[in-house]
């Protein structure tokens, strides 16, 4: 599910998640506040580096 709705992005909040996994990516609005696409392409593009 993706979920994009164009709001102020919460850098701090997704920070805290960081340490919970080897690799970590910020992707959609947690990147920059924007629409669907860009959450889309983010997701894809993190997904590639896996």
């Amino acid at each position: 599910m993706v979920f994009a709705s164009g709001r102020k992005a919460l850098e701090a909040q997704a920070e805290a998640f960081r340490f919970c996994a080897p690799k970590f990516f910020k992707i959609g609005d947690c990147l920059k506040a924007s629409n669907v696409r860009n959450a889309n392409r983010t997701a894809y593009d993190a997904a590639a580096q896996i």
